[in-house]
């Protein structure tokens, strides 16, 4: 139930063994615990790493709730405690009229700095704005690391960012040439700009804005009312249901009501308090999977295919009645006089960061053209002419290409005989990872996306589809030239073979544990594929024995 899109998160410590990131602590079960979410080094997705509140904001500078995933989770005496405190820090900041090191200005010293918000090049000589990083891995090894931004870019990302002060702010202001000062400061303002208006235009200024006030405090009461009402029901639903109703209960009203069950007592909780003030969820339209709730919405934990999660998410969902059968009614107060009434959801949108412009899609699906922009090989020898193939290939949109180019080859056509014979042109489409099909492929596509159908039908045991290989190389290709700025570069391990299996060198003294009767090999690799996510991900795992014959060890990868 990981959120991508969010950096910060804030819950109560579900236990006593969660650990300080900054003092080495521990955080005390049932305290406020913030996070801030990094790259797992195991697996494709984020983890927290945990920290007590005051070390959380020595080290983060936050001037916005909506940015901290799990916030109105929080009971609301406890969200006016975060809300003071970053009242507080907002306030600090925006008294600061000295430039501030966490942010700088200056121009590019070279081509080879990338935007974090657009991924492109930033141009030598040109303005770049940075952030420094105080919490990645690099950071915390060297020191902190400066995230460079085009100034377009910064502006609008700079309340993700936390900036609140003004073009001055930027340490390295004063040596920018006056073009590019006034630049700055027509985007982000000056700490100079009030005193050079005139008391009329002053005056008049003050009694727009305080009547703008008045209608902005309006509004913002309504709401804040309907969310306090709202965060009221909740904690009470889940105190009653804490303090009285066990776990196989939960699991039974979830499963009465053709909700999704899911693992953990605090999410079971959650899962039926929603249910209880809301309504149970209808199936998804797109695949009659399961929704469950995800901070910002709720989601669909169905698949389309084999191959690809269903993405299908809302704010609004469909509900229906909340039932609660009656041995259960009886048994326990909170639901004897339970009624179900119809209502939304008051939901917080967090702020997301800005899509890649250099972010490679899948082509657009037309089951008229359906293989527009796509490029097809022909290999081996075809039931049908490869004149008519290519003129179906071309009527159906694609691109037939003669010559074997990984920048250009997106899926080969062939047969099964042809793999088995396992030709040059079979192994250049094995290293590189492109698809082969057979000919139905040119029907099945213009049933559906030539991405599942790829999948679907492929007849080699290897394929990436074409955008994400593509995208692929771009991000290693950015990845080389970061390591090269940096001084490093990836190391290559060799794998060596043993009685039939690749070993890791590091493994040098053992090999892989072979079955005496079957003959079989102790060692499994499995994947996980998702689509639509872009994500191809490998786990390995062996049992190896030392070549004397002794010790046995478990190897994962």
């Amino acid at each position: 139930m990981s959120d991508p899109t969010s950096s910060f998160k804030v819950e109560y410590a579900k236990s006593d063994r969660s650990k300080c990131k900054s003092c080495h602590s521990t955080i005390a079960k049932d305290n406020f615990r913030f996070a801030i979410m990094v790259q797992s080094s195991n697996f494709d997705g984020k983890v927290p790493t945990w920290y007590h509140t005051d070390c959380f904001f020595q080290k983060v500078k936050l001037i916005d709730v909506k940015i901290i995933k799990g916030f109105d989770y929080l009971r609301w005496e406890d969200q006016d405690k975060i809300r003071d405190l970053i009242q507080q820090n907002s306030t600090k900041l925006s008294n600061e009229n000295d430039p501030d090191e966490t942010f700088t200005v200056e121009y590019a010293k070279s081509n080879r700095s990338r935007c974090h918000g657009c991924d492109s090049s930033i141009d030598k000589d040109t303005l770049r704005l940075s952030r420094k990083n105080f919490t990645s891995r690099r950071a915390r090894r060297y020191g902190p690391v400066d995230e460079w931004y085009h100034v377009d870019c910064f502006n609008q990302m700079k309340t993700d960012l936390a900036f609140v002060g003004t073009a001055e702010s930027f340490s390295g202001f004063a040596d920018l040439n006056n073009g590019d000062q006034k630049e700055l400061r027509d985007k982000f303002g000056t700490s100079t700009t009030s005193k050079r208006k005139r008391r009329g235009a002053q005056r008049n200024d003050d009694s727009t804005k305080a009547k703008q006030a008045k209608v902005d405090e309006t509004d913002d009461s309504e709401d804040t009312r309907g969310r306090k009402e709202q965060c009221e029901l909740l904690w009470n639903y889940k105190d009653n249901l804490r303090n009285d109703v066990p776990n196989h209960i939960l699991k039974e009203l979830l499963e009465f009501n053709g909700q999704k069950i899911i693992s953990g007592e605090s999410n079971l909780i959650d899962a039926v308090t929603d249910c209880m003030a809301f309504g149970a969820l209808e199936p998804c339209s797109d695949c009659t999977g399961l929704l469950v709730f995800n901070y910002t919405n709720y989601r669909c934990t169905g698949n389309l295919t084999e191959w690809t999660k269903c993405s299908y998410s809302t704010q609004l969902p469909k509900r229906k009645p909340f039932e609660i059968p009656d041995h259960i009614k009886e048994k326990y107060s909170i639901f004897e006089n339970y009624k179900y009434t119809k209502q939304d959801r008051i939901l917080t949108q967090i702020a997301k960061k800005l899509p890649l412009k250099n972010e490679i899609q899948e082509p657009n699906y037309d089951s008229k053209i359906p293989l527009n922009g796509y490029s097809i090989g022909l290999v081996g020898r075809l039931s049908k002419k490869p004149s008519t193939l290519e003129k179906r290939i071309k009527q159906l949109g694609g691109t037939v290409v003669h010559n074997l180019d990984k920048q250009t080859m997106d899926v080969i056509i062939s047969t099964q005989d042809e793999i088995n014979k396992g030709t040059m042109k079979i192994q250049y489409a094995q290293k590189y990872d492109i698809h082969i099909v057979p000919e139905e492929f040119l029907d099945e596509v213009q049933n559906d996306r030539p991405s599942i159908v790829m999948d679907k039908i492929k007849i080699s045991s290897w394929g990436v589809l074409p955008h994400i290989r593509k995208q692929r190389k771009r991000i290693k290709k950015q990845s080389s030239t970061t390591s090269k700025s940096f001084g490093f570069t990836a190391e290559k391990v060799t794998m060596k073979l043993k009685d039939g299996a690749a070993v890791d060198p590091d493994s040098e003294t053992c090999h892989v544990l072979k079955n005496r009767e079957t003959g079989d090999l102790y060692t499994a690799v499995l994947g996980m594929v998702d689509i639509t996510r872009g994500t191809n991900s490998y786990y390995k795992i062996q049992l190896l024995e030392n070549d004397n014959g002794k010790p046995w060890f478990l190897f994962r990868a």
